[in-house]
């Protein structure tokens, strides 16, 4: 037992030597994926991460040991249940452990790419992930039926025949676990669903009352050059407001002298007017009149303080260590 430790000490050797650059390999392609475009992005690509690592350790295992049992038998005719039970045994906690983390990480980075339950099933990456949770349900059943496979008393002769179909059957798995890598492949070179609602709605809406009239005020999208502006006017008691002549906006910016500009409005509607056009050309506190001229009656004229958000802030600040998950779909998990 000596003289194989040493044997085996060199193999074992080369074996880190080869590890090593494959998980710093792994963790380049976690960084590069889309767990680093997301908000969270450290957990995120520490759940990717260790997705790969269990993907690697369980499925690498798995196609590496019918050439290990291959290479057992060449060295030996009739190899013993004894000289096989550890090396089942240490991949066996091994693959149980990777499938439960392939689960639980699995399951994260569902939450960080998928906006809603549906989307597994209506968008590309959706039904790629689904072949892939197939395939990898398909190599764990061909596992757990290759293991039974080798339980229970059994004389030398049986236990060579089932040790032939346990070959097999691992073989079988590991086919079907390279159909499970590419279907990785293919996920990660395609485009996550997008969230549902990623503007940030900055439209202005205020009604404000002007001697007998309530004028209803709507800029979008309210921001720095080109606005819609829509007035309406009305009585709250929905009587008629009268011939109105003209509405006319004035545009007031607080923060500097830029000098006032001024916009006739069309009428659209009954009572609705409108105008498109750059009248709030920076970001700040604009002072917007709204002036409003009937037959008959005196004019009327209401004033309104108009924050127009810089782009610069409109641009969503995220951090590496916040939670990467915005929703949890509880009746889909």
């Amino acid at each position: 037992m000596h003289g194989l430790g040493e044997k085996t000490s060199p193999r074992i050797k080369a074996g880190i030597l080869i590890l090593i650059p494959g998980v710093i390999t792994l963790l380049y392609f976690s960084l590069g994926s889309h767990a680093g475009a997301v908000a969270g992005s450290f957990w995120a690509i520490l759940s990717d991460y260790i997705h790969l690592l269990a993907t690697s350790a369980w499925v690498g295992g798995l196609m590496l040991l019918p050439l290990v049992l291959d290479s057992i038998r060449g060295n030996s005719s009739t190899p013993e249940r004894a000289t096989l039970g550890p090396l089942f045994r240490r991949y066996g906690y091994l693959a149980k452990f990777s499938f439960f983390l392939l689960l639980t990480s699995g399951l994260f980075n569902s939450l960080v790419q998928f906006p809603t339950f549906a989307s597994i099933i209506n968008t590309t990456y959706g039904r790629v992930l689904l072949i892939k949770l197939v395939a990898a349900l398909i190599v764990w059943q061909f596992s757990i039926l290759s293991t039974r496979i080798l339980r229970g008393k059994m004389d030398a002769e049986q236990f060579a025949v089932n040790l032939n179909l346990f070959v097999q059957k691992i073989s079988q798995a590991a086919l079907i676990g390279l159909v499970l890598m590419l279907a990785v492949a293919v996920l990660v070179q395609t485009q996550p669903p997008k969230p549902t609602s990623q503007e940030v709605d900055t439209s202005y809406h205020n009604i404000v009352k002007a001697d007998d009239l309530s004028i209803h005020i709507q800029v979008t999208p309210n921001q720095p050059g080109s606005n819609q502006f829509y007035v309406q006017l009305f009585h709250e008691d929905d009587s008629p407001i009268g011939d109105v002549q003209l509405v006319r906006l004035l545009f007031n910016y607080e923060d500097a002298q830029v000098g006032q500009a001024n916009a006739d409005l069309t009428q659209l509607g009954t009572d609705v007017f409108g105008i498109e056009g750059v009248y709030l050309n920076q970001p700040g506190t604009w002072t917007v009149s709204v002036y409003v001229r009937r037959r008959g009656m005196d004019d009327v004229i209401a004033d309104l303080r108009v924050n127009v958000p810089d782009p610069a802030e409109m641009i969503q600040k995220t951090e590496p260590f916040q939670s990467p998950v915005k929703t949890v779909p509880v009746n889909g998990i």
